[in-house]
C-alpha cells in the first residue's frame, strides 16, 4: 500500500494514491420542499431516510450506491460522486453515465419519501467538481499542486465558461486536494455538455501535469493566450484559486458580452471564443485522447462555432427537477474500463476477501481511494487501498 500521513487539524489522515491515473465527477444539489429551499441535514436528519437500502457509511455520513457512486449531505446540499474511473479513452462519458445513474437513485429515494409524506421535493443543480489524480512523486519546488492550480485558473475559465456555465454563473475554480486536482464549476444539466467539460478538464490537466514546471511562466512560454491584468483570488472553500466574476474587467458569463475583445499578454485583443479556440487547439491531442466522438463533436460545436448560452440557467425551472438516469451518451461507453467502480461495488456489498491466511471484510470508505477493513480474526481495523483490495478479490481483471 502507498500510505502517507497528513495532519488535518488535530487528526492525522491516511492518504493512498491510486496506482493508475484516475478521474471522477461530483455534483451538488440544493433541495427544495414545496418550493422552499431546505437544508437536507436538518430536514431529513440523515441520508438513510432517503436511501434506506444504501450500504457502508463513509465516516458515518455518506453512503454508497449500487453502481459504486457515493451520496451524502454536505453543508446544506445533497452531493453525488462517482467512484474513481480509470483514465482512458471514454472516461468522461462513463463518469457522466455513472453520475447520472447515481443521481437517479437519489431522485428515486426522494420520490418515495414525497409520496409517503404528500410533499413535493425538487433538486436544483448547484455545482460540479471534476477530479483528476496526481502522482505525488512528480512534485518538486517547481511542480507543486498549488502552482498548477494557480496556472490552470488562468487557462481553464474561458473554455469552461463556454462549455459549462450560464448567464447566472459567477466563477470557475481549481483546488489542490492532497493527491488530486479539483476543478469547480456550475452543474451542467445536459449530459453531453458535462462530458465535454470533463474531457476538456481531463485533457488540459493531463497534459499540464507533464510540464517541466507548473509556474505561470511555463504557460506563457507555450504561447497560451493569457489575459492581461487578471489574477484569480483565493477559493472560497478549502485551498485553491477562483476565477470569479470580480476578477474580470467585464462579465464573461453574460452571453451578450462574449463578442467584446479581451487584452491578452502575447496575442493582442481576442474574443472569448478566439481565446477558447486557441486553448482547445493547444490541448487538442490530450482532449481527443479521452473523448468519444459525440463528446468531441460537442466541444467543437461549442468552442469553434460558439453556440451560445446553455439551456437552463441556474435558478430557472429547468434546474429545479434534476432526475439523472440513463443518458444519451451511454451508447459510447461500451467497453470503457470501470475497474475501480467494480471494486467499489464489491466493497459496497461488504464482500470478504483473503490475504494469506487472514480474512477481511470492508466496513467503510475512508477517502477517495482508501477503505477501512476489519480483520476477522484479530478484530483490528486497517486502512487498505482499492488496488490492494482488488488484488485480493478473485476474477477481477486489472486493465493493462
Amino acid at each position: 500500500m502507498r500510505l502517507a500521513s497528513r495532519k488535518t487539524g488535530r487528526r492525522a489522515r491516511s492518504v493512498i494514491d491510486p496506482e493508475m491515473p484516475v478521474c471522477g465527477i461530483e455534483a451538488e444539489f440544493d433541495l427544495l420542499c414545496d418550493g422552499v429551499r431546505v437544508l437536507p441535514e436538518d430536514f431529513f436528519g440523515g441520508i438513510l431516510k432517503v436511501l434506506p437500502d444504501a450500504r457502508i457509511p463513509w465516516r458515518g455520513k455518506p453512503v454508497t450506491l449500487p453502481n459504486g457512486c457515493i451520496a451524502y449531505f454536505d453543508r446544506g446540499v445533497i452531493e453525488v460522486a462517482t467512484p474513481p474511473i480509470v483514465l482512458a479513452a471514454g472516461a468522461p462519458a462513463i463518469s457522466v453515465a455513472l453520475l447520472n445513474a447515481g443521481i437517479r437513485w437519489v431522485r428515486n429515494g426522494l420520490d418515495r419519501w414525497q409520496r409517503q409524506n404528500n410533499r413535493v421535493l425538487r433538486l436544483r443543480g448547484f455545482s460540479a467538481h471534476y477530479n483528476f489524480s496526481f502522482v505525488r512523486s512528480r512534485r518538486n519546488s517547481a511542480r507543486t499542486l498549488d502552482q498548477l492550480a494557480f496556472t490552470l485558473c488562468h487557462i481553464l475559465p474561458f473554455p469552461g465558461i463556454l462549455v459549462a456555465t450560464n448567464a447566472r454563473s459567477r466563477s470557475v475554480g481549481v483546488r489542490p486536494r492532497i493527491n488530486r486536482l479539483e476543478v469547480t464549476i456550475d452543474y451542467t444539466v445536459e449530459p453531453v455538455r458535462m462530458a465535454a467539460m470533463a474531457a476538456l478538464v481531463f485533457g488540459v490537466l493531463g497534459e499540464a501535469m507533464s510540464w517541466r514546471t507548473y509556474r505561470l511562466a511555463e504557460a506563457e512560454r507555450r504561447q497560451l493566450p493569457l489575459l492581461s491584468n487578471f489574477r484569480p483570488r483565493p477559493h472560497t472553500s478549502r485551498n485553491g484559486w477562483l476565477a470569479h466574476i470580480d476578477c474580470f474587467t467585464s462579465n464573461p458569463f453574460n452571453p451578450d458580452t462574449r463578442h467584446i475583445g479581451w487584452q491578452t499578454k502575447a496575442h493582442g485583443v481576442l474574443t472569448i471564443r478566439q481565446i477558447s479556440t486557441r486553448i482547445v487547439q493547444h490541448f487538442r491531442g490530450a482532449i481527443k485522447r479521452y473523448s468519444s466522438p459525440s463528446v468531441l463533436r460537442c466541444i467543437n460545436e461549442i468552442i469553434e462555432r460558439n453556440d451560445g448560452d446553455q439551456a437552463g440557467a441556474r435558478g430557472s425551472g429547468h434546474y429545479h427537477d434534476v432526475r439523472g438516469g440513463r443518458s444519451s451518451i451511454n451508447q459510447h461507453t461500451k467497453g470503457i474500463e470501470t475497474y475501480y467502480a467494480r471494486v467499489f461495488c464489491r466493497v459496497t456489498r461488504a464482500e470478504r476477501f483473503f490475504h494469506g491466511d487472514r480474512q477481511f471484510v470492508p466496513i467503510r470508505i475512508v477517502d477517495w481511494f482508501a477503505i477501512a477493513v476489519l480483520d476477522q480474526r484479530t478484530r483490528k481495523i486497517e486502512t487498505w487501498s482499492l488496488d490492494d483490495i482488488a488484488r485480493c478479490y478473485s476474477r477481477l481483471r486489472r486493465p493493462t
